[in-house]
């Protein structure tokens, strides 16, 4: 008898040494938690900037908890919890790294009024025409053709000699562009300019929806006379 109750009392020992929920995602899916808090950080990034000294405090928290001593069950959740606070920072700086502009990038080479540039770079898509049914008054306003593509940039030439530069921009040509296609090294006479916020209520917001592509910049062609093939 007194061994069945031996028997019987390491068994519940064991039963309460087991982890609870948290402990068991933890120990089945232990790259789960670290996972979303490295999304969630770049979601409220997006939205609310978060300081780099909250970032550079929330790692020494991380470090903290995971030196910190304990028993086997608080050192996994410390663990666990220092290692999703570590994801979290890595998502923010991840996201603030893409935000951040080198110094050759075309955002860094023109201001805030329309500019006359001559770009060089290579196309990224093909044109792509505008379909001028989709818009609900086109049938009622005379539009020429017009078609879109993307460039990558490579030099620019603003009012002096050429520079070299980085970053796509968004162009916009007057008419119809047989030759160009991906790939192809061209040269552009264009105006550049910043995309601009909505005007009315509701309308879409091209500059957030380019932000997210990380293109800050369009370039406005007059015709397809000013693309050259290199």
């Amino acid at each position: 008898m007194d061994s069945i109750r031996r028997q019987l009392r390491l068994l519940d020992e064991r039963l309460d040494e087991r982890p609870g929920a948290g402990g068991a995602i933890v120990a089945q899916c232990p790259l789960l938690l670290p996972a979303v808090a490295f999304i969630a950080a770049i979601v409220v990034e997006n939205y609310f900037t978060i300081p780099t000294w909250l970032l550079m405090a929330i790692v020494l928290m991380a470090i903290l908890a995971a030196a910190w001593p304990g028993n086997h069950r608080r050192r996994l959740y410390l663990t666990a919890t220092a290692a999703c606070l570590a994801m979290a920072c890595t998502g923010a700086v991840r996201l603030k790294c893409f935000h951040q502009a080198p110094p050759d990038d075309i955002r860094n080479l023109i201001g805030d009024e329309p500019t006359l540039a001559t770009l060089c770079g290579v196309v990224k898509t093909s044109p792509r025409y505008d379909n001028r049914n989709s818009w609900k008054f086109g049938r009622y306003t005379w539009t020429g053709e017009s078609c879109s593509f993307y460039l990558k940039l490579r030099q620019v030439r603003t009012r002096g000699a050429w520079t070299e530069a980085a970053g796509t921009v968004r162009v916009q040509v007057s008419g119809r562009v047989e030759d160009v296609r991906p790939g192809d090294y061209v040269r552009l006479y264009c105006r550049l300019s910043r995309f601009g916020e909505p005007l009315n209520p509701g309308q879409f917001d091209i500059k957030r929806s380019m932000e997210r592509r990380n293109i800050h910049v369009s370039a406005s062609v007059k015709s397809p006379a000013g693309i050259e093939l290199l």
